[in-house]
């Protein structure tokens, strides 16, 4: 990553800005003592920066999803996997407004009728599962590893998460 739009070197800054007359030591020494929070706080930044332009090239697929998890929870033997699930409903057959079928998805004593969602037909349906190793089993309860897949997993989809 190009990072020189961002750089800066505070020592040049120093020599090339300040006049003569005041590049004695005692007032570069006295500058650098001032302008260190400001040199701490920029080194932040481009590592912020780099950490940021990382975490923009991941996305929900599932192999960037499990380098990621692996990368983070477990970088020394990346035993983390994920595997997908298809939410299946029974199939439903909807005539079609000529056809002489009626046909009801569901009654409703105040509107009448309903269209029911796979999340009212199945509750307990996933569409992914993520599996953790047994010794990493505290990742079950911590709340980073839930962050981190609600933050990359496409919208409208659930997921669990098991050990092995």
């Amino acid at each position: 990553m190009n990072l020189n739009i961002y750089s800066f070197d505070g020592k040049r800054l120093f020599k090339d800005y300040l006049s003569p007359l005041l590049r004695q030591p005692v007032m570069v020494s006295l500058l650098s003592c001032v302008l260190a929070p400001v040199f701490s706080i920029h080194a932040a930044f481009l590592a912020f920066t780099v950490e940021r332009r990382r975490m923009v090239g991941y996305n929900g697929q599932t192999i960037c999803l499990r380098h990621l998890l692996n990368e983070r929870f477990d970088p020394l033997l990346s035993q983390i996997y994920i595997t997908n699930h298809v939410v299946a409903a029974d199939g439903v057959y909807l005539a079609h407004p000529q056809d002489s079928v009626q046909f009801y998805l569901g009654v409703d004593a105040e509107s009448g009728g309903y269209l029911a969602v796979d999340r009212e037909l199945n509750p307990e349906a996933v569409n992914f599962t993520v599996f953790v190793p047994q010794r990493l089993g505290a990742l079950l309860t911590d709340p980073a590893i839930r962050a981190l897949i609600d933050n990359y997993k496409l919208h409208g989809t659930r997921y669990a998460i098991k050990t092995y």
